[in-house]
């Protein structure tokens, strides 16, 4: 099992193409560049935080697209941990009032569902999805 050459990875390939097929539709394809240096948008704004999520995604992309194949949905899971940790100690510098928990619980809701209205591909592979 463990280190067999023959251990059957074609789930953890599917899991891995979709995911660079979402991220294709947000302009980002792996190993090329978003966005030009040079060509930011100013931190802070609308443009900026785009180009954020499509720098996130792209890091992302290259460290799971390096992982042993077959451990690629492991690394995506690991990911989307790490990111979802680093946005709850964002938000945590934030005063209460602010109310940001309930913001990124529906960013963090919308982005999951993402992927569904892109296709059926949790069940055309035969799996529930998760919440």
């Amino acid at each position: 099992m463990c280190g067999d050459l023959d251990d059957d990875t074609t789930l953890d390939d599917e899991l891995y193409a979709w995911l660079v097929a979402t991220a294709r539709r947000h302009g980002v394809t792996p190993g090329a560049p978003t966005v030009p240096p040079g060509q930011r948008a100013e931190p802070g704004s609308a443009g900026g935080m785009a180009a954020l999520f499509r720098d996130a995604l792209e890091r992302a992309l290259a460290d799971i697209g390096g992982a042993v194949p077959g451990s690629r949905a492991d690394a995506i899971r690991s990911h989307a941990i790490a990111l979802a940790r680093l946005a709850g100690l964002l938000a945590g510098h934030l005063p209460p009032e602010t109310d940001v928990f309930r913001t990124l619980v529906d960013a963090l809701m919308d982005g999951s569902r993402e992927p569904e209205r892109a296709g059926d591909h949790a069940h055309h592979h035969g799996h529930g999805h998760e919440h």
